[in-house]
């Protein structure tokens, strides 16, 4: 019905559950929608992801240098505009030091859900 309102000129916004933007065309042919129908309304398809962020109390700090991970993270930060990246890190509220200790150390944090002082359960986080 959605579809049908879009293809008469309706601005129409639904979501989908999926993995993926890809994975919604499957989903919306799965759910009986025809390959025209498809190609006629879809103007734009976002996925987005939530991530948590990481207990201020709870946190402990960990080394990842010179892992896979840290040499492409830092291999990707060098082709980036200086201005965005700079614009991005302030936008996260990642701190100078927190972003030095990463790239030059390969240092970051994990959220242990733990109360640090007894090893119970984060009062701050509820272990999560």
């Amino acid at each position: 019905m959605a579809m049908e309102a879009a293809m008469t000129g309706h601005l129409v916004f639904s979501t989908v559950h999926t993995n993926s933007s890809a994975e919604t065309i499957t989903r919306v042919t799965n759910l009986g929608a025809k390959n025209f129908m498809i190609a006629g309304t879809f103007n734009l398809v976002i996925a987005q992801r939530l991530c948590r962020k990481i207990c201020s109390k709870c946190k402990e700090r960990i080394s990842i240098n010179d892992t896979e991970r840290h040499l492409n993270a830092r291999e990707s930060f060098q082709h980036f505009d200086r201005n965005e990246l700079k614009k991005e890190i302030d936008s996260r509220q990642i701190d100078f030091k927190t972003r030095n200790d990463f790239i030059n150390d390969g240092v970051c944090y994990h959220g242990s859900g733990k109360d640090p002082d007894t090893g119970d359960i984060c009062s701050k986080c509820e272990g999560s």
